[in-house]
């Protein structure tokens, strides 16, 4: 079962915002004393010795892409460090098996949190959503992936998809369509399955076939529609 839903939530927060809330959040999280990651095998001491006097502000995607996977089971440095590591997730650096190991490691532990820290969590997120569908799909910057990493976490995907709904761009519905394309993740595919299926949805991917379309684009809408096909067949 999802988290139980922040009351409110709030669409219009910019994620730059989203960032400072974070920090502000999480500031009263002490770094340890000694931090546990894989000195002399993943990174060296001086990397070590350098990375214990960093502050988490100083963090950048660059050095948490470097210094993430060699200690994410330290729970108490992640959460000295969680503004600056989801302030580099909307980026390309974090994708894949660090954002899996990040967001499932919050899913684990959000009781642990503070209704303060899991406010700022969700407002990121929300954030992230709502940044990613002013833009078609590039690489990590995906409808998709933020889905997936939200699920992870724990929370409900559905007022995404219908915050979704009211976005009448051409970029919102091709983030629609990569989404398909993708085959959503398991973690939210149930979800996303049903509400593939509404009016609303259905219409989106229409207004994706109006206008002039490449061939590409073209034969993407030609799998989309064959994939909603299937889903009618045999919903989840």
């Amino acid at each position: 079962m999802p988290h139980p839903p922040i009351p409110s939530a709030d669409w219009s927060a910019d994620l730059n915002a989203t960032f400072e809330e974070l920090f502000d959040a999480f500031a009263h999280r002490p770094k340890p004393a000694h931090p546990q990651m894989c000195v002399g095998h993943c990174i060296d001491q001086a990397e070590y010795e350098a990375f214990c006097r960093t502050a988490p502000r100083d963090l950048d995607e660059q050095l948490v892409d470097r210094y993430w996977p060699n200690q994410s089971d330290d729970w108490d440095l992640t959460t000295h460090f969680m503004p600056a590591i989801l302030r580099a997730m909307p980026s390309d650096f974090m994708k894949g098996i660090r954002d899996f190991s990040i967001t499932t490691g919050l899913n684990h532990r959000w009781p642990d949190l503070t209704e303060r820290e899991r406010a700022a969590v969700e407002s990121f997120c929300r954030a992230w959503f709502v940044d990613v569908l002013r833009h078609r799909p590039t690489g990590g910057h995906t409808a998709r992936r933020v889905l997936e990493a939200t699920a992870e976490i724990g929370l409900d995907v559905s007022p995404y998809l219908t915050y979704w709904e009211t976005i009448g761009t051409p970029d919102a519905r091709w983030q629609l369509v990569d989404t398909v394309l993708d085959n959503p993740d398991d973690s939210y595919a149930e979800t996303f399955d049903r509400w593939l299926l509404t009016p609303a949805a259905r219409a989106m991917i229409a207004e994706c076939g109006r206008g002039e379309l490449t061939d590409i684009e073209l034969e993407w809408l030609d799998v989309v529609a064959w994939a909603v096909s299937q889903r009618e067949q045999d919903p989840r």
